[in-house]
């Protein structure tokens, strides 16, 4: 039988039966790249976990170099402030390397800060408390995330975002974006008298939380791969994504969510700027009424037109030191008035110059409802003076003139006329800072041909639940077919995005964007309650800032 089985002619015809040989090589091939993806997959995280250890060093900062950013940490706060405060210890600078146990467990006990927060949704007048036992960020540990920034907060600006959130009806929008992190932090260290841990208190998905958004100061510490910012750089930031809310002595945010503040700017209107200015500048740019061509040479022009104003009042103040010489001397007072009357004439020919022009039948027509909003008085700006167009606002009587200051050239009273799309004006762009279901149907009368109808609102008011996303993704999907197969107008629900960040704040440093404040608060529980109502009541003309220090 050996032998019959060893002849080649009967190797063929062993009846040896094989599985089915049609999907036998394509398991075969999936195995294969399966495993290879897999050993890609490890040896990249391999390769990633050895550089982290090796070049950026996040698992094991010297303590010498630990040591040394706290105690430049503390020093540039006693800076600010003036001086040092003995129940906060001191200034740690003063200690000597035999005290840098004490030093490590002074900052790492000492991590409470003064914020509003609120424990539970609810109306702003009830659940918002003001304490001073909020625990600071824990950035010693999310410093080795790489980016981050802890700032110190000077002023903060509410939004209606603000408010929304803290009466729940984003609470969905929470939990989708909201960040929990990691439960290890200082786990098994008590900081309130609920017992909960830090991490649990730092949950962004659910209350407690810190109130706010919007923040303006200067950084007291960076972490690992920030390049772009130093302690003790002025910066205002966007703290969506942060560790906390903006409301609060000290804030974490990533650094892409911040910037350098502007040239000749206070930290109230610094604070006012990143969520008003990255909205409206990215809905504008979508819009093709500016481009980052026409954004570049704007600022290029202004800052020119400065510099030719500074020669100018250096030369102004040259004539008035010789017109005081010359009025010093008696013999030269026929002189003087001449020279006088000459250049009240040239000021008014100045002044004729200066009256404005019809608008140009090559200018962009914008309609802007909600023009006296704090997002709305930017985009008439950035319409008017950088993207050259022909602005119209919608505003009530007692902001018209504020409105037409910032650069509209018509204005529309709401209170009086009910229907805005009851006109014979065309427009190219309709940009929609208010909301409502009426706003698309009206657009579409006064739009042009291919014109631009963009939101920063839903069609519904109220909490953000299930139902409404849906009814909203309906809507929003009925009006891109109707966009992409029928011609109707472009649409877009505009969700804002940290990429323009450094184009807003050329906008401001070159004068071309400024940021109107309605009112100051103080940092107090009924100043903070009373910021909130006013902008819950829509009656603000501008941003409400709250100052932290």
């Amino acid at each position: 039988f050996v032998e019959t089985l060893q002849k080649p002619s009967c190797c063929v015809r062993v009846p040896v039966r094989f599985p089915r040989r049609s999907w036998c090589p394509m398991t075969l091939t999936v195995g294969v790249v399966v495993a290879l993806a897999w050993s890609f997959v490890l040896m990249a995280a391999a390769i990633g976990f050895v550089w982290r250890m090796a070049v950026a060093g996040e698992f094991s900062e010297p303590r010498a170099r630990q040591i040394e950013r706290i105690r430049r940490r503390w020093t540039l706060e006693r800076q600010r402030r003036g001086g040092g405060d003995e129940e906060d210890g001191g200034d740690p600078s003063d200690s000597d390397d035999d005290d840098d146990e004490e030093l490590m467990r002074h900052v790492n006990t000492a991590k409470y800060m003064r914020a509003c927060v609120y424990e539970e949704f609810g109306a702003t007048s009830e659940v918002l408390r003001v304490t001073d036992r909020w625990p600071t960020p824990p950035f010693d540990h999310f410093r080795q995330q790489r980016e981050m920034l802890l700032i110190r907060v000077v002023a903060t600006a509410l939004n209606p975002v603000d408010y929304k959130t803290v009466r729940g009806e984003l609470s969905l929008v929470q939990k989708l974006i909201g960040r929990r992190y990691d439960a290890k932090v200082n786990e098994g260290k008590k900081l309130d008298a609920k017992g909960r841990t830090r991490a649990q208190v730092l949950d962004s998905t659910r209350p407690p939380m810190v109130a706010g958004r919007d923040v303006a100061g200067w950084v007291v510490d960076v972490g690992y791969g920030c390049t772009r910012f130093k302690v003790g750089d002025c910066v205002m930031a966007d703290s969506t994504l942060a560790i906390n809310g903006g409301l609060a002595e000290y804030v974490c945010v990533p650094e892409h969510m911040a910037e350098h503040m502007p040239h000749g700017c206070t930290y109230e209107e610094a604070a006012a700027i990143p969520l008003v200015g990255l909205t409206s500048l990215q809905t504008m740019m979508w819009a093709g009424v500016v481009t980052r061509e026409s954004i570049e040479a704007a600022c290029a022009d202004a800052q020119r037109k400065q510099q030719q104003q500074q020669q100018q009042q250096q030369q102004q103040q040259q004539q008035q030191q010789q017109h005081e010489e010359d009025k010093n001397n008696k013999k030269s007072r026929t002189r003087n008035g001449l020279v006088h009357r000459n250049h009240k004439g040239n000021s008014g020919e100045a002044e004729a110059k200066q009256q404005p022009s019809a608008p140009s039948s090559k200018q962009k027509r914008v309609l802007i409802l909600g023009g006296s909003t704090a997002t709305g008085m930017i985009a008439v700006q950035l319409a008017s003076k950088v993207g050259k167009a022909h602005v119209t606002a919608t505003c009530s009587a007692r902001n018209t003139e504020l409105v037409r200051s910032l650069g509209a050239a018509q204005t529309i009273d709401y209170t009086k006329v009910k229907d805005w799309s009851d006109t014979d004006q065309r427009f190219d762009v309709v940009y929609d800072t208010v909301g409502g279901p009426e706003a698309y149907p009206r657009a579409t009368r006064v739009l042009s041909p291919r014109g631009s109808f963009v939101t920063v609102a839903f069609d519904e008011q109220g909490r953000v639940t299930v139902p409404a996303v849906l009814r909203a993704a309906w809507l929003i999907g009925k009006r891109k077919l109707s966009e992409w197969l029928l011609g109707g107008p472009r649409y877009r629900f505009h969700s804002v995005s940290s990429r323009d960040f450094d184009l807003v704040r050329k906008l401001v440093s070159a004068g071309l964007v400024r940021p109107v404040i309605d009112r100051k608060f103080k940092f107090t529980l009924d100043d903070v309650r009373a910021a909130f109502a006013h902008v819950e009541s829509g009656r603000a003309r501008g941003k409400v800032v709250v100052s932290i220090m």
